[in-house]
């Protein structure tokens, strides 16, 4: 949405926490000098937004969880393709997840080089899920992106091995924790925000 008083009210209703901690009364990156407040802190009830923004997290968390419940038996069937395949999903969603908070809005690129190279922006820890310069997680990535190709478009791809398929599920297992600690430290800091405001 195009980030006015509206978009911003419709978004903290769903829980979203970016427009607390990057709107102030007249603030949005911009100022707004005249006229009504961005955001006003005071009136929102702190419970009832925390309770809906844990709701959106545990939505899409369960929604990578649920991509990912048939990971076992392709990695049992050494089927390496889809177990790529349902990784990268999951990344998908939980970078989805991320961006909601990180950036305001849902990202759905369904690459995920493209979708780490926007959260760095925001996010240096997430935006580094895969170093760019270890030649190892450069390699990860473009297979995961290799495989969404592979079955969405029916390319090719070279063979896949299951190294590279517990490399993707280790670093897809770190980033699940990530993204839960960063909600958890959100959910701090959005109550310090509504402390100061004097909204408990």
């Amino acid at each position: 949405c195009f980030f006015d008083r509206e978009c911003i009210n419709r978004e903290v209703g769903k829980g979203n926490l970016f427009f607390i901690f990057n709107c102030k009364e007249t603030d949005l990156v911009y100022r707004n000098t005249v006229g009504k407040p961005v955001l006003d802190i005071k009136k929102i009830n702190m419970k009832r937004l925390l309770k809906k923004t844990v709701t959106s997290y545990q939505m899409w968390i369960s929604e990578a969880n649920t991509i990912g419940r048939d990971l076992k038996y392709h990695r049992g069937n050494e089927n390496h393709l889809m177990a790529l395949y349902v990784i990268h999903e999951q990344f998908r969603y939980v970078f989805i997840n991320a961006s909601w908070v990180l950036t305001g809005e849902w990202v759905i690129d369904g690459n995920i080089s493209d979708q780490q190279e926007r959260i760095a922006k925001f996010n240096s820890v997430l935006g580094g899920t895969f170093d760019l310069d270890n030649i190892e997680d450069k390699e990860v990535l473009r297979k995961l992106d290799l495989a969404r190709k592979a079955v969405q478009w029916g390319e090719e791809i070279e063979p896949l091995t299951a190294e590279i398929v517990e490399s993707a599920y280790e670093k897809m297992q770190w980033l699940m924790s990530e993204v839960k600690t960063m909600y958890q430290q959100y959910a701090e800091q959005t109550k310090q925000i509504f402390k100061e405001y004097g909204n408990q």
